[in-house]
């Protein structure tokens, strides 16, 4: 019994346009997928810089409100020389005045003049005392924003990750769906004549 062996096979031109689009698929979802981690990587950096200068700015308040609270007591003291300097200043003028300094309404001005005073540092002190607690309160602000950059940042390389496998296997899925479209000659067979 002889037989012919009749091969079928497949044009080349067929075959490599037939294997393209699912190899073009995969390059594409490689490329996607570098693309996303890198896009990731990127997002985190940038969220970690923005957390860095957060966290410096919040060092900075705080430091600048302790200089402000030195500075208002500074301002208090210097005041309180000052007013001490007018009343020395009033009594010499009364006494040179041949007012009595010791008695009478010599001395309602002279105490009116060192609660004026006292008055005026409290102010002071009450001023600086805000502005602290702004600074204070700004640089607490300042370092929430820090933390949630950093939170953000890592949500970001998170999502990355997430959307670059998702993309990857999108390729892989529609490689494979452009490789089972293709139809593949019959192998080679034997043929039988009679």
């Amino acid at each position: 019994m002889g037989g012919i062996l009749q091969m079928a096979t497949a044009s080349p031109v067929s075959a490599a346009s037939a294997l393209a689009g699912p190899a073009i698929s995969l390059a594409g979802g490689l490329m996607n997928y570098g693309g996303a981690r890198a896009a990731g990587t990127a997002s985190y950096n940038a969220g970690l810089y923005s957390a860095m200068v957060a966290a410096n700015n919040a060092v900075l308040e705080n430091r600048q409100a302790g200089m402000t609270m030195e500075a208002g007591e500074v301002a208090a003291s210097n005041r309180g020389f000052q007013v001490k300097q007018q009343v020395n200043q009033e009594q010499a003028q009364q006494g040179g005045a041949g007012i009595d300094s010791s008695t009478g309404s010599a001395v309602a001005v002279r105490a009116g003049t060192k609660a004026a005073g006292m008055a005026d540092a409290l102010n002071i002190r009450s001023n600086a005392a805000n502005q602290a607690y702004a600074e204070e309160v700004q640089a607490t602000s300042d370092q929430n924003q820090a933390n949630l950059d950093v939170m953000a940042a890592r949500n970001a390389k998170k999502a990355a990750r997430i959307q670059a496998l998702t993309g990857l296997l999108n390729s892989v899925s529609t490689a494979g769906t452009q490789f089972s479209h293709w139809e593949f000659d019959a192998p080679p067979r034997l043929l039988t004549t009679a």
